[in-house]
């Protein structure tokens, strides 16, 4: 029995090994291939890989320096500042360089000034921490206003408090290793990347005009709204791409900042272009929001009381001027990529929708209908789209101004 239990125990242990080994073989050939994608085109591997191996120099070589170099009571110190400063961008690195010095500098003056005073103590401790905490509430400090407490902490602990020696060498250290954080990060500075800011501008335009091609060619059809709760959900969907398209080019805005690669593009247009485009289509996103909604109010055409010929008449020429509404957002987009310009200028797009939006109500107006809730459903249908265009049309005037400016 005895033997019997040992050669299961055994036959376990044999397939745990096996398993072991091929969870091992799975993980192995998984990293592999991620560094192989990393490899071969950018994207989430390539940033990770790139960040580990500016990680890894800056450790290595802030550690050394503070060894061999300086020579430091606490070498430690060294790389652990310098990965809190390798950051994505030159400009983040640079800001917590800047913040967490600070941050040590405080912190070393109150373990200095507690430790000399005071001496080293529990009711010291106490009085340094409460101090230190307070100071670290500072807003300039962002996320490293708990290393004032830290250092303070480490340094009264190790018994340097009352050492200038000490504290010296704990502030030429993290000094070193922030330095050579930044400076990493300065040598291996990602490009500055244009076309991702404009590839955004252009993703959201291209989506919001598909939309409306979508409801232009369906208000044309026998059941002009049946779709209506699948268009509003597809406009809410748009506002989280605006935001993505945001945040794209704010991430490629600030690594622009103090990027060296910067002095390569000088005559590229500045994201603030970028922005003022993302602006303008989210509050071309709220207009289709609000199209769409009025298109739901007028879901109402078949009831009694409505004058289903009115809109019946009314939303096939709308149709239309949604179409052309599509063709300057497309427009409005391509021109921020500056690749396949349409033959017609966003301006001659808009003053045609205009035109047509000026046409449709002076057709609604000569109708003179009767039935005051189908009167309020094209109204607000051409209000909504009339405000699109003028948002348009703002964004284009901004733009033909910065252009004669450069001229």
């Amino acid at each position: 029995m005895a033997s019997h239990r040992r050669g299961i125990r055994s036959a376990n242990r044999v397939a745990r090994g096996v398993n072991t080994e091929h969870t091992g073989t799975k993980l192995n050939t998984a990293i592999w291939k991620a560094m192989a994608r990393a490899w071969s085109r950018r994207g989430h591997e390539r940033s990770s890989m790139v960040q580990v191996i500016k990680g890894i120099a800056a450790t290595i070589g802030s550690y050394a320096l503070a060894v061999y170099v300086l020579d430091s009571q606490i070498p430690s110190f060294a790389p652990f500042a310098a990965l809190l400063v390798v950051q994505v961008t030159v400009y983040q690195s640079v800001l917590h360089a800047v913040r967490y010095v600070a941050a040590v500098v405080v912190g070393l003056v109150c373990a200095g000034a507690i430790g000399l005073t005071l001496g080293e103590h529990m009711l010291a401790l106490a009085v340094l921490v409460s101090i230190t905490l307070i100071i670290g509430q500072w807003p300039r400090l962002r996320g490293l206003g708990p290393q004032v407490a830290i250092v303070g902490i480490f340094t009264f602990a190790a018994g340097g408090g009352d050492d200038p020696g000490y504290l010296l060498s704990l502030f030429t250290t993290v000094l070193c290793g922030a330095l050579l954080g930044a400076a990493t990060n300065l040598l291996l500075a990602p490009p500055i990347r244009f076309h991702d800011a404009a590839v955004a501008v252009e993703d959201v335009s291209s989506s919001a005009a598909d939309l409306l091609d979508e409801i232009a060619g369906e208000l044309r059809s026998d059941t002009p709204l049946d779709d209506v709760d699948a268009w509003r959900e597809h406009a809410e969907r748009l506002s989280d791409t605006v935001q993505r398209s945001r945040n794209e080019i704010d991430y490629s805005a600030e690594n622009s900042r103090l990027n060296p690669r910067r002095l390569a593009h000088r005559q590229r247009p500045v994201f603030t272009d970028y922005r003022d485009a993302a602006d303008t289509l989210g509050r071309v996103v709220g207009e289709m929001q609000g199209i769409t909604l009025a298109l739901n109010y007028a879901r109402r055409y078949g009831e009694a009381g409505t004058d289903g010929h009115l809109l019946g008449d009314f939303l096939p020429r709308y149709a239309d001027l949604i179409d052309e509404s599509a063709n300057a957002l497309r427009s409005f987009g391509a021109y921020h990529t500056g690749a396949g310009l349409p033959e017609r200028s966003l301006s001659d797009q808009i003053d045609s929708a205009l035109q047509m939006h000026d046409d449709l109500t002076d057709q609604l107006r000569e109708a003179q209908p009767r039935d005051a809730r189908s009167i309020a459903d094209c109204g607000a249908l051409l209000v909504e789209a009339e405000r699109l265009l003028s948002h348009l049309r703002d964004s284009d005037s901004s733009l033909a101004q910065e252009t004669h400016a450069s001229e």
